[in-house]
């Protein structure tokens, strides 16, 4: 339910079905979730590596670890992309 201005509303959803309100579907996740753990996990990935790329280039003592690493780390995400089941598909 919303509320606005003191008036109680109830918001509605698309379905196959018909139309059901929105509040009987609160436990299923949709594409807006997931797309924002995406975003979320890719923003934290980019810091982190940030914080450490710094380190692993004094301590090669050269900046061919930045090309290296992003080679093991794109062949990393190739391997698990292959991991991923779509449901409902």
């Amino acid at each position: 339910m919303v509320s606005i201005n003191g008036f109680r509303q109830i918001q509605f959803q698309d379905f196959k079905e018909g139309v059901k309100p929105l509040e009987s579907n609160m436990g299923v996740r949709g594409l807006g979730t997931d797309l924002a753990i995406v975003t979320s996990v890719y923003f934290l990935a980019q810091i982190v590596l940030s914080m450490c790329m710094g380190s692993l280039i004094h301590a090669i003592g050269s900046t061919v670890v930045v090309v290296a690493g992003a080679a093991i780390l794109a062949l990393a995400a190739a391997l698990t992309a292959t991991q991923v089941v779509y449901q409902d598909m």
